[in-house]
C-alpha cells in the first residue's frame, strides 16, 4: 500500500516541487524493457546521433575534430 501511495501521490507531488521528470523516464523504461533487439538498437543509434550532433554543435574541440 505504501508503495502505491508513494508512486501515485507523493512522488508526483515531489517531482512538481523539485521540477524533475523521473516518472516520465520510469514510464519510458517500463515500456522499452519489452522491445525487440532491433527496436532497441534503433533507439540507441538515434540517441547516439543526437549526442554526436550536440557535441559537434556545442563543444569546440569536437567541432574541430569532426571537421578534419
Amino acid at each position: 500500500m505504501y508503495s502505491k501511495l508513494f508512486k501515485t501521490i507523493l512522488f508526483p507531488i515531489m517531482e512538481l516541487y523539485k521540477g524533475t521528470c523521473i516518472m516520465r523516464f520510469i514510464k519510458f523504461l517500463d515500456k522499452t524493457q519489452w522491445w525487440k533487439l532491433d527496436q532497441l538498437e534503433s533507439l540507441q543509434n538515434k540517441l547516439l546521433r543526437s549526442l554526436i550532433r550536440h557535441a559537434y554543435e556545442n563543444v569546440p574541440y569536437y567541432y574541430r575534430v569532426m571537421k578534419k
